[in-house]
């Protein structure tokens, strides 16, 4: 009885000590989570900081982007909206809004990633020169297609007059469409498409997808 005992509590002891480890270890990674996480944050408001001192128009877009992008992929959304929000440009808007999207798709929060679409849908409206406009109307297409919609993003091309810019939207939206598995419904749609470099661009799109060469920055 009493070595039986003693077995017991060197059972209990080491299974004791193995949960004491594994919490060590679990704290220890979440203290380095948390340190990574106030890295990021002050490296992003310095950035911030800098950019706001930025006088050219462009270059200041430029690089409000880029912080958009980078605080929406540490999953800052509010933080990125209002960084795309200062940009002038409506061009630049419009593709930060379609990186914050992108990003809110990534973790499979669509109401978010379509009120940015919706941002950028605004911003757009307002640029009407030359060859920009259709191109920012391919990248609304695309981030509706990785938001999961793919009628809404079929619907966006027919506001496209431009054949090029057609082009890039419907490869896009196969590649995105083809990656979820939804690849009878590209080829449904892809069956209706008449003219050649339409259908040559869906079904490279579809390719891409499906073999998963996914574009990491969202660009």
């Amino acid at each position: 009885m009493c070595r039986f005992r003693w077995l017991s509590l060197l059972a209990v002891t080491g299974f004791v000590g193995l949960w004491l480890a594994v919490a060590s270890t679990l704290a220890r990674a979440a203290d380095e989570q948390s340190q990574k996480a106030r890295d990021i944050q002050w490296f992003l408001d310095k950035a911030s900081r800098a950019a706001a001192t930025i006088e050219n128009d462009s270059r200041k877009g430029e690089a409000l982007r880029a912080i958009a992008a980078a605080q929406a992929a540490s999953g800052d959304f509010s933080s990125a909206l209002a960084t795309a929000a200062g940009i002038r440009d409506p061009i630049g808007r419009v593709r930060a809004h379609c990186l914050v999207a992108n990003a809110q798709a990534k973790t499979g929060n669509a109401v978010g990633a379509n009120e940015a679409i919706e941002l950028a849908k605004q911003a757009a409206a307002v640029y009407k020169e030359g060859w920009v406009n259709p191109w920012i109307h391919a990248e609304i297409a695309d981030a509706q297609a990785r938001a999961g919609d793919f009628a809404g993003a079929l619907r966006k091309v027919r506001e496209i007059e431009q054949a090029w810019a057609k082009n890039l939207a419907y490869a896009y939206i196969a590649e995105a469409q083809a990656r979820t598995g939804e690849v009878k419904q590209v080829r449904a749609w892809a069956e209706t498409l008449t003219e050649p470099r339409e259908v040559v661009s869906a079904c490279l799109g579809a390719v891409k997808g499906l073999q998963g060469e996914e574009d990491e920055s969202g660009e």
